[in-house]
């Protein structure tokens, strides 16, 4: 059981999502209900986790105060409570002698912020344990093996709450494996007999987006090479998306989940309905194959990656590419930051960051062989992957916050979780889950 449970409206889950990051880097443990396993009664765990919790943060918002959901945790939590504003809203009367931390105006991140240390000093003094107002400066990297394989593993990524984490398995199998990070075992195997090419969870963790191909991998139209939407927890197919003439590589939505955008190597990348599968657009420029493409936090902008050397910027409403920018070698990862001001890329050549509105050169940071390019969720920090090693800089200085490279043997896919506390890796001996000892801000 968590020592705190946290209460809240779901139209509030981003601001949620955060503050429990927060909370988690603080060494507080937490209940947070989109957790929840498949097949748990929700009912039964919200009781069970709500009467176990020492404390309950329940943030208060606009959207908050009127539910009746929010109001009976509160009330149930009656000596437990430690709340929190996170918009300007009066707490319903029955509470309006309770004083709380005023979270409006706290940047994501900032735990130094006077009234998110009065949040904490609260819920330190209702678990009984001493307040934590900073963790060691000493960045430190937990490396576990997930599971060892002498099978191919070629795709991995962790779901948004870290508590997932999904592999495809075998060069010439059907599988994708996902895992439960809690128990280190194995939950759900994924299988329509083609071969998979990349994974991504979807926002709430509770659906798989799949790229596939046949497993010749002939550069001839195919109608194998889908990406398909799995509902985990039923381990069923719910929507199939045609159109890529090659294997797709990548696929992932925007913050709304009305989009899915897809990258082939086909040399396009494309963007779909989300809900009817319908194909919206298609975005032909490159002259090789599509290794990655990304939505801009705005979702006005897709950046796509390519073979050809170059990363090519779209606009979304238009269908039109409005940017060209250049590597001398092939570009295997673009990514924008979160506040879209920049646009990582990486590259044999190293990694570069472009000015996204100017649509230049900012800087280049040194990492010969780079594959993946990921920013923190601040984008304060940017995590930089090759085949040898994994790298951790700070944007800002362009220095590595970890004082050396973390090398890995035949490294492969990364992925980073949205809280910046774990990475999952694949390397030759199987996937690893790497812990950090503070969360990347």
């Amino acid at each position: 059981m968590a020592d705190v449970f946290l209460s809240y409206k779901r139209e509030d889950q981003q601001i949620a999502r955060e503050v429990v990051a927060d909370l988690e880097a603080e060494g507080f443990s937490v209940f947070f209900d989109v957790r929840i396993e498949v097949g748990d009664s929700w009912d039964a765990t919200i009781e069970r986790e709500l009467i176990a919790a020492k404390a309950v943060v329940v943030l208060w918002s606009a959207n908050s105060r009127g539910s009746q959901w929010v109001r009976r945790e509160a009330r149930e939590a009656e000596g437990r409570l430690a709340p929190a504003f996170i918009s300007d809203c009066k707490p319903p009367l029955e509470f309006s002698d309770l004083q709380g931390a005023n979270l409006i105006n706290r940047r994501l991140a900032d735990r130094q912020h006077p009234e998110w240390r009065r949040l904490c000093d609260r819920v330190s003094s209702l678990i009984g344990r001493a307040s934590v107002s900073h963790r060691a400066s000493e960045f430190e990297i937990d490396r576990k093996a997930l599971f060892q394989s002498q099978l191919f593993l070629s795709e991995i990524a962790l779901d948004p709450t870290a508590s997932w984490l999904a592999v495809t398995v075998g060069e010439t199998s059907e599988d994708i494996s996902v895992w439960d990070l809690r128990t280190g075992c194995s939950k759900v195997n994924l299988n329509n007999g083609l071969v998979p090419h990349c994974v991504s969870f979807t926002r709430d963790g509770s659906r798989l987006l799949a790229g596939y191909a046949t497993p010749d991998l002939l550069p001839q139209p195919s109608e194998d090479c889908v990406v398909v939407v799995w509902d985990i927890g039923r381990k069923q197919q719910i929507l199939t998306l045609r159109g890529h003439t090659y294997a797709v590589v990548d696929a992932s939505t925007n913050e709304r989940e009305s989009l899915i955008l897809t990258a082939s190597w086909d040399g396009t990348a494309r963007l779909w309905l989300a809900q009817s599968g319908d194909e919206y657009a298609v975005l032909s420029g490159h002259t090789a194959p599509v290794r990655t493409a990304r939505f801009s936090p705005d979702e006005a902008y897709v950046v796509t990656a390519s073979s050809d050397a170059t990363v090519l910027l779209w606009h979304i409403p238009s269908r039109k590419q409005v940017a060209l920018l250049e590597h001398k070698w092939d570009v295997r990862s673009a990514v924008f930051s979160p506040d879209g001001h920049s646009i990582a890329t990486a590259s044999r050549d190293g990694v570069r960051i472009w000015n996204a509105a100017s649509r230049t050169l900012a800087f280049s940071l040194p990492h010969e062989g780079a594959k993946r390019a990921f920013f923190s969720r601040t984008g304060q920090r940017l995590v930089t992957a090759s085949e040898h090693d994994v790298r951790i800089w700070d944007v800002s200085s362009r220095r590595q916050v970890h004082p050396s490279p973390i090398s890995v043997e035949k490294g492969g896919s990364i992925s980073l979780s949205a809280n910046g506390r774990k990475i999952g890796i694949i390397a030759s001996n199987g996937a690893e889950v790497w812990t950090l000892s503070q969360p990347l801000a």
